[in-house]
């Protein structure tokens, strides 16, 4: 986990990459299907997204929130869901407006926010550690259902369907 709130700048580089990664991606499956301009829409729409994203100051908390959960700041790793909303941004619909693309953004990290405190709890690390960092990201509520989750999901593991 990096928690160095410094490192915002470089964060808000490694989101527009992976934006821009995500839009590369739905290039090449144009390339498959060249009777689908769906896909060159969501490529287009995907490359706006990552425009957005480096027009945002560095101090948004979007950036904050990325930095305090991601690991690696030189590559950008979302959770099943995070990078499924990606990868369909602007498939279907009309071309999105900056605002729809910062409105796409906090959503986006919304949701990636959820995955990466999950995906902690999930894997073991030291819950008080998670729960600071889910009490900075999340707030307590939405939080103490993620926990709620990862216990009964951790009960279910230990102990079966006999539980």
């Amino acid at each position: 986990m990096n928690n160095d709130f410094g490192s915002t700048g470089a964060t808000r580089t490694v989101l527009a990459e992976y934006f821009r990664a995500q839009a590369a991606w739905r290039d090449r499956v144009a390339e498959d299907y060249p009777n689908d301009s769906r896909n060159h829409q969501s490529a287009r729409a995907l490359e706006h997204v990552a425009n957005v994203v480096e027009s945002m100051s560095v101090e948004d908390e979007v950036f904050q929130t990325v930095a305090l959960l991601q690991c690696d700041l030189d590559v950008m790793v979302t959770g099943e869901e995070a990078g499924r909303l990606a990868g369909r941004y602007g498939f279907d619909g009309p071309f999105p407006s900056a605002d729809d693309a910062e409105r796409f953004i906090r959503a986006w990290v919304n949701l990636y926010a959820h995955e990466a405190i999950k995906t902690q709890l999930d894997v073991g690390e030291d819950m008080e550690n998670v729960r600071e960092l889910g009490r900075q990201v999340l707030g307590p509520d939405e939080l103490e259902a993620i926990v709620d989750q990862a216990i009964a999901f951790e009960l279910d593991l230990e102990w079966g369907d006999d539980a």
